[in-house]
């Protein structure tokens, strides 16, 4: 699954008026999913960043961090299916730099299930069609 960085213009207006640079990007607040989360780590060290003083929010859902970042609280990756119409429709910017792309794994008990079995190649056929493949 591939993440773009992303910020509201209000972000933008505060932070990064000029665009973002490393020195605003290591200083500004960004929104994490969880404690253990390292997709905004990883990119910022893409931008050549290290994040030491820069605070941070958890919002521990993909449609919470969207809306924490449309409120201006920070910026953060946000699976790019979904960032594509908050662009177009102006709520959100893109930061720029490459995306971050993380592999998905879909986990289902051993025991054999008929139900399982449907769910789990629907599973895979969807992931097929929407997500990048390696």
């Amino acid at each position: 699954m591939s993440f773009e960085a992303v910020a509201a213009p209000v972000w933008y207006d505060r932070w990064a008026p000029d665009g973002p640079d490393p020195q605003a990007l290591a200083h500004t607040p960004r929104i994490d999913y969880d404690r253990g989360d390292g997709l905004q780590v990883e990119w910022l060290r893409h931008q050549g960043v290290q994040p030491h003083g820069a605070s941070r929010h958890l919002a521990p859902s993909t449609h919470d961090i969207a809306r924490a970042v449309e409120l201006g609280l920070g910026w953060a990756m946000i699976p790019a299916q979904q960032v594509a119409p908050l662009v177009e429709q102006g709520r959100l910017r893109r930061l720029g730099g490459p995306p971050v792309a993380t592999p998905l794994f879909w986990q289902r008990w051993k025991e054999h299930s008929p139900l399982l079995d449907t769910l789990t190649a629907e599973v895979v056929e969807e992931a097929r069609r929407h997500l990048e493949q390696p």
